[in-house]
């Protein structure tokens, strides 16, 4: 399901992870304080990086795109330690 769709039909959320409340509350609070991130590494992207606040973690070669809980730059500073050189950090849509 996309976010637009649970726009449309819900305005509270709660994510499950392995059976446990990953995620809970107003959607709107949930965009506010979730966002994604992406970072390109000079080589490969580190596959098992532990980001504070990951929700969801991918890799594609040189690129590694985070969503998390994040505030005050704590999503990129995750990103920059452990070695990603362009970071771009982004609301959810």
């Amino acid at each position: 399901m996309r976010l637009g769709d649970v726009e449309r039909v819900a305005d509270r959320i709660v994510v499950f992870d392995d059976g446990r409340i990953r995620i809970e509350g107003e959607l709107d609070a949930l965009k506010a304080r979730i966002r994604r991130g992406r970072a390109v590494f000079e080589g490969e992207a580190p596959r098992n990086a532990v980001i504070d606040g990951a929700i969801d973690v991918a890799t594609d070669g040189r690129v590694l795109t985070v969503t998390a809980e994040a505030s005050n730059g704590s999503l990129e500073g995750s990103l920059r330690r452990i070695g990603g050189r362009e970071i771009v950090i982004e609301p959810l849509p």
